[in-house]
């Protein structure tokens, strides 16, 4: 096959909703995998991918190394890209009309939308729908692989074990917000799903980057259309402020001993006099961007001076 199958299979199935593939389907994603790379033959025989665990509509995202000659080698070098990743959606019904949505923001929305690229979100290469002899037809997107974990992994798995000091943690918010949310909402480029899944953390460089990007399609129409309304980006700002809210949350309640209760009386207080009035203006207000960053700092502050056990001290 030569795929590296261990993070796939080490995945916590037996609390998934979903099952793993068999030799069959995994010889089958490893086959669609090397024709889409146009790898050859001799390229084929030999270690050139790893796979990674599913999501609700990806069967896996294969890595595949900088030392393997692919057909998408010369446009990444173009970028920039070291290691790409190849994303392969699941051939269900509605994996199939995801993927068919997810193909045309990548293809031909994604690069359009104000504040884009940005240094700390992912980027694509190249996305289509690949045959495989059944009828059904599987999309894949090409994508810059991005070196860490998930906070969702380091918040389930990682920290438990060895908790985050409050300087890490208050370096990993303020990229959130710095690096992410304020440049792009002041663009214009405003999403509603905010999750721990869709943002990676690479301790060793201490960067933290958005990944998994469909969810910045959600309004594209309405981002591009360029009639000036903001009717759904507005529901959508609703949605993530309180998502926003909440991982910074978790995030703070990843120290050691860290008192949950006080943590998030102490920070929604901080939160909605000092950084979310700003955030609500983003995009709307001149020189938004200004004033958004300075709440940043204000509210980053508010965080270190928190007296609290297992706080930014």
């Amino acid at each position: 096959m030569a795929i590296d199958w261990t993070a796939y299979d080490s995945f916590a199935w037996s609390k998934a909703k979903q099952s793993p593939m068999d030799d069959g389907q995994k010889a089958a994603i490893a086959q669609c995998a090397a024709d889409i790379l146009a790898l050859a033959a001799d390229e084929r025989q030999q270690a050139w991918g790893q796979a990674s665990p599913p999501g609700r509509f990806a069967a896996t995202v294969i890595r595949v190394p900088p030392g393997v000659a692919h057909a998408f080698k010369a446009s990444a070098a173009e970028e920039g890209i070291d290691e790409i990743g190849l994303k392969l959606f699941k051939t269900t019904r509605d994996a199939e009309r995801e993927a068919a949505k997810v193909l045309v923001f990548h293809m031909g929305e994604l690069k359009r939308l104000p504040g884009i690229p940005n240094p700390l979100v992912q980027r694509s290469l190249a996305a289509g729908m690949y045959g495989e002899g059944t009828g059904r037809a599987r999309g894949y997107v090409v994508q810059e692989w991005v070196q860490g974990a998930t906070l969702e992994d380091w918040l389930r798995t990682c920290w438990p074990i060895h908790p985050p000091d409050g300087d890490s943690v208050c370096n990993i918010i303020e990229q959130l917000f710095d690096g992410i949310i304020i440049p792009l909402w002041h663009a214009g480029t405003v999403w509603w799903d905010i999750r721990d899944a869709n943002f990676c953390y690479c301790e060793q460089r201490q960067v933290l980057r958005m990944i998994d990007v469909d969810s910045l399609g959600a309004y594209a129409r309405e981002i591009l259309g360029q009639n000036g309304r903001w009717d759904a980006r507005e529901k959508g700002r609703a949605t993530a402020l309180a998502r926003l809210r909440r991982a910074c949350v978790r995030l703070l309640c990843a120290q050691a001993d860290a008192p949950k209760g006080r943590i998030e009386n102490a920070l929604h207080e901080a939160w909605a006099s000092i950084l979310e009035p700003e955030l609500r203006l983003l995009g709307i207000k001149a020189n938004g961007d200004r004033a958004a960053r300075a709440a940043l700092g204000a509210f980053i502050g508010a965080l270190k001076r928190m007296r609290l056990d297992g706080c930014a001290q």
